[in-house]
Parts: structure tokens; C-alpha cells; sequence
């Protein structure tokens, strides 16, 4: 039971910093960020 949410916390930390590292997720994100707020970075 305890070595399943170890495994589940890794993996998603994993992909949160795939998400944050990658270039195209992060290319959706700014273009995300600039059409709410009405500008580009």
C-alpha cells in the first residue's frame, strides 16, 4: 500500500517536470497565458 503512493508521487512528479521542461507543452502554456491576458511574451 505505502510502496503504491511512493511509485504514484514519483511518477507525477516525473511528468510535471516533462511538462515544464519540454518545449512544446510549454509553447502551449505561454500561447495559453498571452491570449488571457492579451499580449505575447
Amino acid at each position: 500500500m505505502f510502496g503504491l503512493r511512493r511509485w504514484r508521487t514519483a511518477l507525477v512528479g516525473h511528468l510535471a517536470v516533462f511538462e515544464m521542461t519540454s518545449v512544446e507543452p510549454m509553447e502551449r502554456y505561454r500561447r495559453a497565458l498571452a491570449c488571457s491576458e492579451g499580449r505575447r511574451f
